[in-house]
């Protein structure tokens, strides 16, 4: 065996082969095993393949050397097999290979040489390539964050110039080339059985340290790897599989290798966290991804007596400190920073069509002469302006976020317990956050998730629910401006005057849930319902993730807020109207009936009854102060606390400046629809005005003021 260090080693090198259906990539693969300049016996494994891996392997692998696997097992059980029923178990070192890899000649001599130089090293990986001619860094060993989460420390699409080879240790290495003492596998227990794919380099790697070895590249070392699990060309089931793996395993790996203090100081902060992605992927409509991630922190729960057994052996064979391993961790948080930006691209949009045709070069054209950062922020309105609003909004409701308890019209003390909530349901609800005094509603219901996501917390929770209004009633609103252009600098305008207009502030001044709720959903409402109709017919997976978005979200106006329906009804008549088409209306309308249904249908026995207790008394219809009819017109509920001053001026002129400039710029372009938008705005107005006028409480003035 040839050593770079000038040293020799007579010992036995195996390398372990692990085949998984690789027929497209097994023959040059092998061809670049028999081509390495070092003494290398290969051990393949064939993973229970199904395409023609078995005959590949019989004719280049002496029998004595092939194992097949009666069962399709994880990468760490393939060569544990390998390890205990082959030659490979006599071997000092393994040679850790997929058969999407292709070796270098003289890899399998540097990593030996990297081992012979260095006693503590236990183990040693390539340098990755993707598989191409193109000298391409895909890898170069692995770092991750406090959570375990690995983090790619090269840039998309990176040349290799040999600026990273001075930078040898490293956290992690792939199993892709992975050369490893077969003394470290028996101290460190070798790889954890239950991982299936992915991260279990990570886990073997890490423990390693913990028990007091190195990790390094040897950048002399390269291979050339497809990453035919990650990169999509390997079947995993599921499109989402791949999320769950690595969400499962990242998890287990980090609570068995951490300290104690470490992991009780870090897992609330990862169950939250976990928690917002689940939910952040639900409002993207990535329901998939969603279930991908619950399933791997249930599959966690049920695995936690077994992971809490290996995380003695792990820590009985500790070594180093925490402080020593995670000197290689990458820091801060970097992952946040990729959920802000899927955030900001949802709120930018997404895939929603806006209805009108419009032109699509925009005023950003003349601005190229300005500085980069101008640019920037000219083309990115929705992050600057909602930073902005995020900083005012933060300073007025200061005074809320002391230790106090919030009081409203509708806001009383929170239980301290989520299951309050949930008794409350079936119960006249009294004294809780949503003082309604019906029977059976299923408002506590909503409630109490709420209050088992903020983990029991009161005072987060009624936080979340009051003052979370607003921000979220500005999201939906600038989500549903993309339905009528999509152009940004229109829809942050509209989305902002939406926000801050007396309508939608006097619910957050009175402390009425009900009006909170219209105001933050009556805006996705509408988008959800346009968007459910002008699906094509062949998008099915867009058709579900909408109308189940849908459900939830009438579901929750429904109970929050019923005297608010008939105005969500006539909005959604009016949303489905503007995306309708001819040819498609009976598979739009039924789509929508569905949703509806789902929606709604399960409240009608609570609001029968509702009826039956007399609608008046048992349903709170918000603010039925008198209101001038140039109130209601311009969306100001009498007794608003931004109607009076120089503040309630300012708003009117804002609203009346825009309106007029929105009429005037767009009823050349799009009569038909300035012309509905202006209809619904005066006829929702003029039934607010005639509502208090009357003293009508069947249907709630404050929903129609906020659809004006």
């Amino acid at each position: 065996m040839s050593s770079n260090a000038g040293s020799s080693d007579t010992s036995e090198l195996v390398a372990v082969l692990v085949v998984t259906d690789g027929a497209p990539w097994l023959s040059e693969a092998l061809a670049a095993l028999r081509r390495q300049d070092a003494d290398l016996t290969v051990v393949a494994v064939d993973n229970a393949s199904t395409d023609a891996t078995p005959d590949l392997l019989a004719e280049a692998v002496p029998e004595a050397h092939r194992l097949r696997l009666s069962e399709r097992v994880g990468f760490g059980r393939a060569v544990a097999a390998a390890v205990t029923r082959t030659v490979a178990g006599r071997a000092d070192r393994l040679l850790l290979v997929h058969e999407d890899l292709l070796l270098a000649p003289d890899a399998t001599s540097a990593l030996s040489a990297a081992l012979d130089a260095d006693a503590s090293l236990g183990i040693v990986g390539c340098k990755l390539r993707g598989w191409s001619d193109e000298p391409v860094l895909v890898e170069f060993g692995q770092t991750v964050d406090a959570f375990g989460r690995v983090e790619s420390t090269l840039e998309p699409g990176e040349i290799d110039q040999g600026q990273h080879d001075e930078d040898r240790e490293t956290f992690a290495v792939s199993t892709a080339g992975m050369m490893v003492r077969r003394r470290v596998l028996a101290e460190i227990g070798g790889f954890d059985a239950r991982y299936e794919l992915f991260r279990e380099d990570l886990d073997l790697c890490w423990r390693a340290r913990v028990a007091g070895w190195r990790v390094e590249v040897a950048p002399e070392a390269v291979g050339y790897h497809l990453g035919a699990a990650s990169g999509g060309f390997r079947h995993l089931g599921r499109p989402s599989r791949a999320r769950e793996l690595a969400e499962r395993h990242t998890v287990a790996t980090a609570l068995k290798n951490y300290r104690a203090s470490r992991v009780l100081g870090l897992l609330p902060v990862a169950v939250a966290l976990g928690a917002a992605k689940i939910l952040a992927f639900v409002a993207l409509r990535r329901f998939a991804e969603a279930g991908a991630v619950t399933r791997a922190y249930a599959w966690n729960l049920a695995q936690l007596p077994l992971t809490l057994r290996r995380r003695r052996r792990v820590q009985a064979r500790r070594r180093v400190s925490d402080q020593r391993v995670t000197a290689l961790f990458v820091p801060g948080l970097p992952r946040l920073r990729t959920y802000g930006e899927a955030i900001a691209s949802w709120v930018a949009g997404g895939t929603t069509r806006a209805l009108p045709r419009e032109d699509a070069d925009g005023a950003l054209d003349a601005l190229a002469g300005w500085r980069a950062w101008a640019r920037w922020g000219v083309a990115h309105p929705a992050v600057v302006v909602g930073a902005l609003l995020a900083v005012v909004y933060a300073v007025g409701v200061a005074g809320l976020l002391g230790p106090g308890v919030l009081r409203g019209a509708t806001v009383a003390p929170w239980p301290d317990s989520p299951a309050a909530f949930f008794v409350a349901a079936f119960a006249p609800l009294e004294s809780s956050a949503l003082a309604t005094g019906t029977i059976g509603s299923p408002a506590p219901a909503l409630l109490g998730v709420l209050s088992g996501l903020s983990l029991g917390n009161g005072w987060l929770a009624s936080r979340l629910l009051v003052l979370g209004a607003l921000p979220v009633a500005w999201l939906t609103a600038l989500r549903a401006g993309r339905v009528l252009t999509l152009r940004p600098v229109p829809r942050v305008i509209g989305a902002t005057l939406y926000a801050v207009s007396p309508a939608v502030v006097d619910p957050l001044a009175d402390g009425r849930v009900g009006g909170l709720a219209v105001a933050a959903l009556l805006p996705a409402a509408l988008a959800l319902t346009v968007a459910l109709v002008d699906a094509g017919d062949d998008a099915r997976a867009r058709v579900w993730h909408t109308g189940g978005l849908l459900v939830l979200t009438l579901a929750a106006l429904g109970s929050l807020a019923p005297s608010a329906l008939p105005v969500v009804a006539a909005g959604l008549v009016l949303a489905a109207g503007a995306g309708m088409t001819a040819g498609r209306r009976r598979a739009q309308v039924s789509r929508l009936a569905v949703a509806v249904a789902a929606g709604v249908g399960p409240l009608v026995p609570w609001l029968v009854g509702l009826v039956q207790a007399g609608w008046a008394e048992a349903v709170p219809a918000g603010s039925l102060e008198p209101t001038a009819w140039w109130q209601a017109l311009t969306g100001m509920p009498g007794g608003a606390p931004m109607v009076g001053g120089a503040a309630g001026i300012a708003t009117a002129v804002a609203v009346a400046a825009v309106a007029v400039a929105a009429v005037a710029t767009g009823l050349r372009q799009w009569p038909s629809v300035v012309a509905g938008l202006g209809l619904v705005a005066v006829g929702a107005g003029g039934l607010a005005w005639l509502a208090t006028e009357l003293d009508i409480t069947a249907v709630s003035p404050a929903a129609l003021l906020i659809a004006a």
